[in-house]
């Protein structure tokens, strides 16, 4: 499988460059089984399970057991969060992940991460974006890692930079009282 790659000059550390593969094959095939993936990538079934818990532990994938109908037991499936997605559009960013984390740097907030990620789309710094709505980069460094929550009229300021607002939208899936 070829790696991906946001520019042709830039290259994938080697020592990232299995996991980066992992990734692609999974975001490619979503539910994919670690032996699905070590077909995919002619890998040792160990080094799959191995890149694959690095990808968990740095946010990248999330898993599910499901069941197997040869073995009658259960296994897991992966699957590619927003951050991994994040990642392999960035892949300049992939490495900069520490290994072992125990928590990736990312808020808990579903509001702040995507407010982050469209940050990150347009290439706005943290920095950028407190100098124009006139906060402290700090605080927003504070929100992004989880150390701390904005309120509501802060989220609105730094949304509205980036050229989004924020609504409030039914949600379909919950019955009625």
């Amino acid at each position: 499988m070829s790696a991906l790659k946001a520019d042709p000059h830039f290259e994938i550390p080697v020592h990232h460059q299995k996991q980066f593969d992992l990734l692609a094959a999974v975001f490619a095939r979503p539910d994919s089984t670690p032996a699905m993936l070590a077909a995919t990538t002619g890998r040792d079934p160990r080094q799959v399970n191995d890149s694959l818990r690095a990808l968990m532990s740095r946010g990248f994938l999330t898993r599910k057991p499901v069941g197997v109908e040869t073995t009658g037991g259960l296994t897991n499936a992966y699957r590619i969060t927003d951050e991994g997605r994040h990642a392999l559009h960035n892949p300049a960013r992939f490495g900069s992940f520490k290994r072992g984390r125990s928590k990736p740097p990312r808020t808990v907030s579903p509001v702040l991460r995507q407010l982050f990620t469209a940050l990150d789309d347009r290439n706005l710094t943290v920095r950028e974006l407190a100098r124009r709505a006139g906060m402290n980069p700090n605080h927003i460094s504070d929100w992004k890692h989880g150390r701390n929550s904005p309120g509501l009229v802060n989220i609105e300021a730094a949304a509205q930079v980036i050229g989004y607002r924020l609504a409030l939208v039914p949600d379909d899936d919950r019955g009625q009282p």
